[in-house]
């Protein structure tokens, strides 16, 4: 393990990079190859589960059954490095991950808090992201009358290739 913890998720994208580029049965030989060489053991592959099943093999987490990256986790590896970053990466991990169709600022703000991020005004950044050409976000409604109504959003397709494309180059 590194300082910061990381290796074993770097080396799973690194794993899933070289993967990426084989077919199947060349993944299964590889897997196996690995199991006997580290002696690690695995219930063997059945018509019914094969090795590779339940894994995602895209270092894209947009992949319908990629395994589940707990908020820190995923947080840690998109590495935002300004406010709208951080609102879309939180963004993107809601719609993603938790199938949520849309959020509110304010709960993208408490994931920020919870992880030591709070952005000072989320609803800047969430303007930043809207002012974008394609936009990241787009605002999907306003409940309430006032300038301080709360507002839904989304990430935009752009909005997640563009995070997608930061997590697939280690930003």
């Amino acid at each position: 393990m590194d300082k910061y913890g990381f290796t074993e998720i770097d080396a799973m994208q690194q794993i899933a990079q070289a993967f990426r580029r084989l077919e199947a049965d060349e993944i299964r030989r590889v897997l196996r190859w690995v199991n006997d060489k580290f002696g690690t053991s695995l219930p063997p592959a059945t018509k019914e589960s094969p090795v590779v099943s339940d894994v995602s093999l895209s270092a894209s987490p947009r992949q319908e059954n990629s395994p589940s990256l707990s908020l820190g986790e995923f947080y840690a590896l998109a590495s935002p490095t300004t406010d709208a970053e951080r609102a879309l990466t939180i963004g993107y991990w809601l719609q993603v991950y938790q199938k949520e169709k849309e959020f509110d600022s304010l709960t993208v703000n408490g994931h920020l808090k919870n992880l030591g991020h709070r952005v000072s005004n989320i609803t800047r950044a969430f303007s930043q992201l809207q002012s974008k050409k394609p936009q990241l976000a787009v605002q999907t409604r306003k409940m309430g009358h006032t300038q301080q109504a709360r507002k839904k959003y989304q990430v935009t397709d752009a909005g997640k290739r563009y995070l997608e494309q930061r997590l697939e180059a280690g930003e």
